[in-house]
């Protein structure tokens, strides 16, 4: 079993450290200049001067929306202090009578309903995409939808999967504790059964239970929607009247069968102290 164990963390640490060498060569080999041949390309695609060139770049775009960025920011930092608002309640040395008389005030609802943010950042997603498609569908009359999947797939898995096997098999020997035990080994054990879920984005179908990093439940949401809208959009686009219908058809089931869920199986919104 250890040397079973040995291997996987070396095997792992021989990934990141790869990771580590591309972004290495990919910035020090950069010269400003578009990749040649494949093997440039995959290099500049790893140089941290490019990429830090984009992030802060502030030039306008006729296609982009104007101040999506902010609201996705101000989302975020909210989601941030509600998951760490929600994590204090774990700490063994925090005031529990105090901190439930936080928790059941009026205003605390706010940081009580993590659903509101990831739920946002889904809405979102769905604006943009569907913004870009119609785009591109005026333009171009048809949409690539092997390019867009790939595109799609390359965004979101490398991050992903780096992220599942730091987690599995790094971060558990990075310290220890009672509550290192409670937390982080625990998702470790989950995901070496049940990684393979979230390569293939269906791991928010089995529940939290079962789920690798539980905290990506939202991912497997993302591109699930992000393959229902592609053939949506060009019905919408082809056949206007058909696809709209179909379109609030598909949003009012889905707001009843989340609320029957809610109620059938009695589902909290919200976090309250002392849920599981």
């Amino acid at each position: 079993m250890y040397k079973w164990l040995f291997i996987d963390i070396l095997n792992f640490s021989t990934f990141f450290l790869a990771i580590i060498l591309l972004l290495s060569l990919g910035t020090i080999l950069d010269d400003d200049k578009e990749g040649a041949t494949n093997f440039e390309k995959l290099l500049n695609a790893f140089s941290l001067k490019r990429n830090l060139k984009k992030i802060f770049d502030l030039s306008d775009s006729p296609t982009k929306v104007k101040g999506i960025d902010a609201f996705r920011g101000i989302n975020a930092l909210a989601l941030l202090i509600a998951h760490k608002s929600m994590a204090m309640a774990h700490n063994p040395y925090v005031n529990k009578v105090s901190y439930s008389n936080v928790f059941g005030m009026p205003w605390a609802v706010v940081g009580r309903s993590a659903i509101l943010y990831t739920d946002s950042f889904l809405y979102l997603s769905g604006f943009l995409n569907a913004n870009n498609l119609l785009q591109d569908l005026e333009r171009k009359g048809t949409i690539n939808l092997k390019d867009r999947l790939i595109a799609r797939w390359f965004r979101l898995f490398p991050l992903f999967v780096s992220l599942m096997l730091f987690c599995t098999y790094i971060l558990p020997d990075v310290n220890n504790g009672p509550q290192w035990n409670l937390v982080v080994e625990e998702h470790s054990r989950v995901c070496e059964k049940n990684m393979w879920k979230s390569f293939l984005f269906i791991h928010n179908y089995f529940g939290f239970e079962e789920m690798c990093l539980t905290h990506t439940h939202q991912i497997g949401m993302d591109m699930q929607l992000y393959v229902a809208t592609l053939p949506l959009m060009v019905l919408i686009w082809k056949f206007k009247k058909l696809g709209w219908s179909l379109l609030v058809l598909i949003a009012v089931a889905s707001t009843v069968l989340r609320y029957l869920a809610i109620y059938w199986y009695d589902i909290s919104m919200f976090v309250y102290f002392g849920i599981s």
